[in-house]
């Protein structure tokens, strides 16, 4: 049977951890959305040069 201590840390542990991965996808929206405007642009900037 584990202690209390090792229960309360594996709790801290965990929440961090869901902290984090909530953290990430709720910015992995919006660096898909700068990462969709930047794939815009590069598309623009070659086929710019492409006409040159």
């Amino acid at each position: 049977m584990a202690n209390t201590g090792d229960i309360v840390f594996q709790l801290f542990i965990f929440a961090m951890v869901f902290g984090i991965l909530s953290l990430i996808f709720k910015s992995r929206n919006t660096t898909k959305k700068r990462i969709d405007k930047l794939e815009q642009e590069i598309m623009e900037l070659k086929s710019d040069k492409l006409k040159k």
